[in-house]
């Protein structure tokens, strides 16, 4: 028999549901965010179309995808299984993976009855000396000096400067490199 729907499914349906599309995330010098203005131009990394995110509650991120057109229209290609099909995919990865340790039952008895006190020899950290701060002795004039590092930084073979981060807002300085 048909039981009706669900009670309140008028309500909940009705509600609003505010979901954001978040291109990526940028840091901008606070300089930079008083010169915006409608027209500004901001640059993207590499790769920004494919890491888009639907954002709900200003927080949680729903889903990601590809940022394109449909019909002329912006549009999100989603990438991930969300809501109920993403439970449903991780349940049926969960059984086929079968039972964990996680799953077995735990032991029933006091595991750690009568064992007293131990003393492993691991000593109390409130009773270890304090570790210096090395901005204390740069501030006493002791050279402060970091050791090299063993990578290479230089990705793109000039040290990073390749990438222009430099924005076309109306209004903004000159870098005087045009």
């Amino acid at each position: 028999s048909d039981a009706g729907p669900p009670p309140h499914e008028d309500l909940v349906l009705s509600l609003p549901a505010r979901i954001d599309a978040v291109l990526c995330r940028l840091r901008l010098p606070y300089a930079t965010l008083e010169a915006l203005a409608p027209g500004a131009l901001l640059p993207l990394p590499p790769g920004a179309l494919d890491m888009a995110e639907l954002v709900a509650g200003g927080r949680h991120v729903v889903t990601r995808g590809r940022l394109g057109q449909m019909n002329g229209l912006r549009a999100i290609r989603v990438s991930e299984a969300t809501g109920a099909a993403r439970a449903a995919a991780q349940r049926a990865a969960a059984a086929l993976a079968g039972p964990s340790d996680a799953d077995a039952p735990a032991d029933e008895g006091p595991a750690f009855a009568g064992l007293g006190d131990l003393d492993v020899g691991i000593p109390w950290v409130g009773d270890a000396d304090p570790v210096p701060d090395p901005a204390d002795d740069a501030a006493e004039g002791e050279a402060f000096e970091l050791p090299p590092l063993d990578f290479d930084l230089a990705l793109d073979g000039d040290g990073g400067q390749s990438f222009d981060f430099a924005l076309d807002l109306p209004g903004a300085a000159s870098s005087g490199d045009d």
